[in-house]
């Protein structure tokens, strides 16, 4: 969660959603494809 636009912006209700998935406003690299 470095560098990308969508880190601020919740994650939808779907496959991606994890209660982890979160840390400081940005998703875990390791557990969203958002941010690679």
């Amino acid at each position: 969660g470095s560098s990308s636009t969508i880190a601020a912006t919740p994650p939808p209700d779907g496959p991606f959603r994890s209660a982890t998935a979160y840390s400081s406003g940005e998703p875990k690299e390791t557990s969203l494809d958002f941010d690679t």
